[in-house]
């Protein structure tokens, strides 16, 4: 919604975008504000939130927005507020339309894919530092272009966790993006203890390659706000991960997570508790998880994938049996989860996946 929202600014209509109950409570103020400085106009459900932990309240904007478009937009100088890859994009693609230069300025560094696919059709984009600036007339190349896509390093995360923690696992996975921006957590992993390594075997528009992984001891690692921009959709199942490591993992800066699907935060952290976990949180920006020995229980993931899928893994870690409520959110974003789950499961030496 947020990166169509970009595009949609800057066209020479009107329109209307409607969401589902999750999708309904994501927060949009933060691409409207810049979209809007563009030239566009844009509305949706105002209300007014109460932060927590906080006796303060902020108003938010919330779908469905109503988009009246604009050509040509106009170019702004914009220095983000917080680290989001989905504002970046949905500015970058009103700037295929805006008649001046667009510069947009992130706190730290966050997924690139949008500038890698820009680039690849044509559109020229000036990168320095944190910085990045379009330069009118942005428009694509005229002549298409193949694009063979990687496998998602988001949803083989379960799958590389799973063979850190479960004991005589050895796991490969093939042709997966390697994409500086999208491996982080990997980084995360071999601090952690985990023994993980991956090659390069195509550089193309995006990075791709093999990884593989077998399963080792872990230990606790701090993951600091700066991070967690890099981590944003691996973090629930790196909690997964904490609960195997020796000593006590501890997360900071986890605000976004209480925006995403469903309360991310909250979802993990009484879930965890659920399985025997030891996790202490302040159910705002941070976490700590010790070493525990999980027991199976039954959980909700809240209608989220993400929670949904970690708490598949930690199913398998836990001793008995784990059901877990919602599973059906798991289709959002990878339908043959639990087909691949069962494949690399099932007795063997060695898993290859293909393409997770």
């Amino acid at each position: 919604m947020r990166l169509v929202t970009g595009v949609l600014a800057g066209q020479p209509f009107v329109s209307h975008l409607t969401a589902g109950p999750s999708l309904s409570q994501r927060p949009m103020r933060r691409i409207i504000e810049p979209l809007s400085r563009m030239g566009a106009s844009l509305k949706g459900r105002r209300a007014v939130v109460k932060r927590q932990n906080s006796s303060e309240a902020a108003a938010e904007i919330y779908p469905p927005l109503v988009i009246e478009g604009k050509r040509p937009l106009r170019g702004i100088a914009y220095e983000m507020p917080m680290a989001s890859a989905q504002v970046k994009s949905a500015i970058l693609l009103a700037a295929l339309y805006a008649e001046d230069p667009t510069t947009i300025v992130e706190p730290v560094p966050t997924r690139d894919h949008t500038e890698r696919l820009l680039s690849r059709m044509g559109v020229l984009i000036r990168q320095e530092g944190r910085s990045m600036t379009v330069k009118p007339p942005a428009r694509p190349l005229a002549t298409s272009r193949d694009l063979t896509i990687p496998g998602d390093p988001s949803s083989a995360a379960f799958f590389i966790v799973a063979a850190s923690i479960i004991p005589d696992s050895q796991l490969v996975v093939n042709d997966l993006s390697l994409n500086p921006s999208r491996i982080r957590f990997l980084e995360v992993l071999q601090r952690m203890g985990a023994s993980i390594a991956w090659k390069v075997t195509d550089e193309a528009w995006e990075p791709r390659g093999t990884l593989s992984v077998t399963s080792g001891p872990l230990r606790g690692v701090r993951m600091t706000a700066d991070e967690v921009p890099g981590l944003i959709d691996e973090l629930p199942i790196l909690m997964v991960a904490a609960c195997a490591a020796e000593g006590t993992t501890r997360f900071e800066g986890l605000e976004e997570l209480r925006v995403k699907e469903t309360d991310r935060i909250r979802a993990m952290t009484r879930g965890l508790e659920q399985l025997g976990a030891q996790v202490e949180s302040d159910g705002a920006s941070q976490l700590s998880i010790q070493r525990s020995r999980l027991r199976g229980a039954t959980v909700d993931s809240f209608g989220d994938h993400r929670i949904a899928m970690s708490f598949a893994v930690a199913g398998l870690f836990a001793e008995g049996q784990t059901t877990i409520t919602g599973v059906e959110s798991v289709a959002k974003s990878f339908g043959t989860f639990f087909d691949f789950l069962t494949a690399v499961t099932s007795p063997s030496t060695v898993k290859t996946v293909d393409k997770a």
